[in-house]
């Protein structure tokens, strides 16, 4: 029961890391899109 316990907690850290990389990645993205003066 513990140990599920700490297996649900960990993948709900990794669900969120890559959610919050994905944002990251997206401002990012669009911060070189906006810094570039083609």
């Amino acid at each position: 029961m513990f140990f599920t316990k700490i297996t649900l907690c960990f993948r709900t850290i990794q669900f969120l890391l890559l959610f919050l990389r994905k944002i990251f990645l997206f401002i990012l993205g669009s911060g070189f899109i906006y810094e570039r003066k083609d």
